[in-house]
């Protein structure tokens, strides 16, 4: 760097004399020979200059590099001081694992030790448990012996016993079996009489329901019905389709009264009186959905 600035100094100052040299009207033509000392004084010192900058900047440098070699001696030393400590640690690791090896097997030595003093006892003892059990072996053989004599004669008679048993209650079974299936035939037969009377009253309570219904319809019908003959005594047979609400799907005339007048007056009522009075309960009203009524209106 400071290189560098010497060399920016140096030019700077040969640029200036040039400079000098191109400009005779700034060089009087009377002083030549000290513009020429003045030159060569001012480039001594930019040279000595140079010199120094150039010396303090090895100097510099060195100074680096003595910065640098220590350093790298001191990363060296620690690396050592890294390697030496990790082979202490490594060598602490392997003698606590050889310890730890040395405990566990001083324990299974103990354990196995334990272990065999432990069978031996058993195997004393699993010897007089077998003679004892030998022993009782002999006296619950003759005790089975005696037992198997005794077992077959009780079975013998509890056979004989079981059989007649058997017997009996194979006869009261069948007896049993015939009564409970009359007792079912004859609560089958009660309850379908209950149900056939249930539902012939809910056929007659339904029934009443719907005629109810017809004539609240017939007289909703009347109600607007324009008679085209009044005074005559005339009827015809109405069918009609009403949606839930009452509303007339479909109507006509399926018996005429002999005069057509009447019969279209009829039909139209029937459109007209829509919606028509209907039973609330779906299941009655599923049965009167369709129907057929005579339509006779009064006077």
């Amino acid at each position: 760097m400071l290189f560098a600035v010497a060399l920016h100094v140096i030019a700077v100052a040969l640029l200036t004399v040039s400079l000098r040299f191109d400009s005779p009207a700034v060089v009087p033509a009377s002083k030549p020979s000290q513009v020429m000392n003045a030159v060569a004084v001012n480039r001594k010192d930019v040279e000595a200059e140079v010199k120094r900058l150039k010396e303090i900047d090895q100097k510099k440098r060195e100074v680096e590099k003595q910065r640098e070699r220590e350093l790298e001696k001191k990363a060296r030393d620690l690396e050592k001081k890294r390697i030496e400590e990790e082979k202490k640690v490594e060598q602490l690791k392997q003698e606590q694992k050889e310890a730890e090896t040395r405990k566990r097997q001083e324990q299974e030595e103990r354990a196995r030790i334990e272990e065999e003093k432990k069978i031996a006892i058993a195997e004393k003892e699993k010897a007089e448990a077998e003679k004892k059990r030998q022993d009782e072996e002999r006296r619950r053989a003759e005790e089975e012996k005696q037992k198997a004599i005794d077992e077959k004669k009780r079975i013998e008679e509890e056979d004989k016993r079981r059989k007649e048993e058997e017997r009996k209650q194979a006869v009261e079974e069948k007896r049993r079996a015939e009564e409970e299936q009359l007792e079912k035939q004859r609560q089958e037969e009660l309850a379908a009489e209950e149900q056939a009377r249930q539902a012939e009253q809910q056929e007659q309570s339904d029934l009443g329901v719907i005629n109810e219904y017809v004539a609240k319809i017939q007289a909703k019908v009347q109600s607007v019905f324009i008679n085209p003959n009044p005074g005559e005594r005339l009827k015809c047979k109405l069918f009609v389709r009403m949606s839930p609400a009452g509303d007339v799907i479909d109507a006509r005339v399926e018996a005429s009264s002999g005069v057509p007048a009447f019969d279209r007056q009829a039909e139209v009522a029937l459109r007209k009186a829509s919606p028509l009075p209907v039973p609330s309960d779906a299941r009655i009203f599923d049965k009167m959905r369709e129907i057929h009524f005579e339509f006779e209106p009064e006077g």
